[in-house]
């Protein structure tokens, strides 16, 4: 599968502790001989990484405690890896010799973190959730039963496929062609990544092509239902992890927090026409358009992920994406935005007004929530406590003369 396609799916096993992550990952790597230590990701180092999956030849290499603050480098290594490129290094006993470590092998990914630090490297997964805990008195006796036969060896039931490789070399692509044909017609407007939908299609396909020469006690329909369920959830779990997403959930959050005013910072209109930078445009019917000030948002969206340790877009790079976004629909070339605040050398509340570019985009598509219908007593309780204006006393506090 690696020479067809020059890559190969990493598998993850994420889940609480006591989930059983582990014990698959370990199970797994009997099928191959003796059980695998597993290479803890967090506390090694990028050469010992590199050294550990080239240990591995038609096997599984082992990577155990995932967390998102590791080294980028480490996820770059890891996103590498499902690409077949090793690690370059310079070989300084034959004369400084460039060298590539091999990937020869499958890669196990197991922890406690789901991978979303770069979304690159997620959509390179084939992701499974453990979340049982509890289990029953037959599945504990299942599972005493399993490692028995794990201590007198599984290789045998590895070595039982070999006698098949010849057939399912030369059944495997067409195999994959039809299987990946049928589960696109069936995800086709489900917005399913392309790389996620090949991963799964790849792992079904190879069931399905040696499914006939084997006993197995599951069908290819049972595993096909399986995997488009894991397919949606994944790329579900990517929509809301990718950079766009994290930057408007900020926004909203900001907005609670009332560091991002309405009307100030951006503002929601219902709009007819809009005078773009690109042109004017009519809108019919009327459509609701979020307008914003990207500078002064982009500082604000900076600061709020840098402390909550978030990655942050660099401005040209939010910009692009912002712009192929779907709802956008461009730059007005002259937006006013207002805010009322209390003013102390006039001593009362005076309007401030801006007129200036701004990020405009179709509301509606956006599935955010930057509208607030506050309650007439908590409108009026917001305007005194913003303008510094005393609020009206309760009833009980008022003198009765």
């Amino acid at each position: 599968m690696l020479y067809s396609f020059n890559n190969f799916p990493i598998l993850n096993l994420f889940g609480p502790k006591g989930t059983g992550k582990s014990q698959m990952a370990m199970s797994l790597s009997c099928l191959f001989g003796q059980q695998q230590t597993p290479f803890n990701i967090h506390n090694g180092t990028k050469p010992g990484l590199a050294e550990h999956v080239q240990q591995f030849i038609n096997a599984f290499a082992w990577i155990d405690e995932y967390k998102n603050n590791i080294e980028y480098d480490k996820i770059e290594t890891l996103k590498s890896i499902y690409d077949a490129i090793g690690r370059n290094r310079l070989n300084f006993e034959k004369g400084k010799k460039k060298e590539t470590t091999q990937v020869n092998s499958a890669v196990i990914l197991s922890g406690q973190e789901m991978p979303t630090a770069d979304v690159a490297l997620f959509s390179r997964m084939i992701f499974l959730q453990f979340h049982k805990s509890e289990y029953s008195q037959q599945e504990k006796t299942d599972y005493d039963l399993l490692k028995v036969m794990e201590k007198e060896g599984l290789s045998h039931l590895t070595s039982s496929l070999i006698a098949h490789r010849k057939y399912f070399e030369e059944n495997f692509y067409s195999t994959f062609t039809a299987v990946f044909s049928d589960m696109s017609s069936e995800l086709e407007h489900s917005g399913i990544e392309d790389r996620i939908l090949k991963s799964f299609c790849t792992i079904l396909a190879a069931f399905k092509t040696i499914h006939d020469k084997l006993s197995i006690p599951i069908d290819y329909d049972d595993l096909r239902a399986i995997a488009i369920k894991a397919i949606t959830d994944q790329n579900s779990q990517i929509t809301k992890s990718n950079e766009i997403s994290m930057f408007w959930e900020t926004i909203e959050a900001l907005f609670d927090e009332n560091i991002l005013i309405d009307k100030w910072h951006f503002k929601v209109d219902s709009c007819t026409e809009l005078n773009l930078k690109s042109g004017k445009i009519i809108l019919d019917p009327p459509v609701n358009v979020l307008k914003l000030k990207f500078g002064t948002i982009y500082k604000a969206y900076a600061t709020h992920s840098k402390r909550s340790g978030q990655s942050v877009l660099p401005s040209t790079t939010l910009k692009y994406y912002l712009e192929i976004n779907p709802a956008f629909l461009g730059v007005e070339r002259a937006t006013r935005f207002s805010i009322k605040e209390f003013s102390t050398e006039e001593g009362k509340v005076v309007e401030k007004n801006q007129i200036t570019t701004a990020y405009t985009f179709n509301y509606e598509k956006l599935n955010i929530n930057l509208v607030r219908i506050p309650s007439k007593e908590n409108t009026i309780n917001e305007i005194t406590s913003s303008t510094g204006l005393p609020s009206k006393p309760n009833k009980q506090d008022q003198l009765p003369f």
